[in-house]
């Protein structure tokens, strides 16, 4: 199984997560789950609100309440033993592991693939020495996916109608949809 996974989180330094969405696969890519929740944290950082827009009241509102030890049991489930897809998927995976050990559990992922490093030396976008990583933009730029398709299918795939960069059910989506067309022009095998 494939989880194609973003989080939005409380800052840069692993606190916590306040959005985690992703999408279960099998090994041909067809999805099985598509999983979202937003939690409601302790604290926000004023630089991660400014990008994502997610205060502690608008998480409250958003989560019912809810926390991420709430869904510990289901997403430690879905990801157990499947492969994490990600855009900067070390960054997820640090939040993931910070929120399940102050859980008294332990992250270890079977395996992970990033689209950002993979992409590098594809995309080959100059940078200051070498090739900078692409942002997600410029991967969808590169593979000639068209951020609307992305939104629509984000918004079918989750059920939702207000969604766009920077809320995790779009990248996941977005993601997902790149991954799935660097298969097909054989840039992943």
């Amino acid at each position: 199984m494939y989880v194609f996974l973003d989080t939005e989180t409380t800052g840069l330094h692993p606190g916590q997560i306040a959005q985690l969405s992703y999408l279960v696969t099998d090994e041909e890519l067809n999805i099985k789950k598509a999983f979202n929740q937003y939690y409601s944290v302790e604290h926000m950082s004023r630089s991660a609100a400014r990008i994502h827009g997610l205060t502690q009241d608008i998480l409250e509102e958003l989560s019912s309440g809810l926390v991420f030890e709430d869904t510990i049991k289901e997403v430690l489930s879905d990801l157990k033993y499947s492969v994490i897809i990600g855009h900067n998927i070390s960054f997820d995976i640090r939040f993931l592991k910070a929120e399940i050990e102050r859980l008294g559990e332990e992250y270890v992922p079977k395996e992970k693939f990033c689209t950002m490093c993979h992409f590098t030396k594809i995309c080959k976008i100059p940078g200051v020495r070498q090739y900078k990583r692409p942002k997600l933009i410029e991967l969808m730029d590169y593979l000639k996916q068209c951020p609307k398709e992305g939104l629509k299918f984000t918004k079918n795939t989750y059920g939702c109608s207000d969604v766009g960069f920077h809320d995790a059910r779009f990248d996941t989506g977005v993601m997902y949809l790149c991954y799935k067309k660097g298969v097909e022009l054989r840039h992943i095998k």
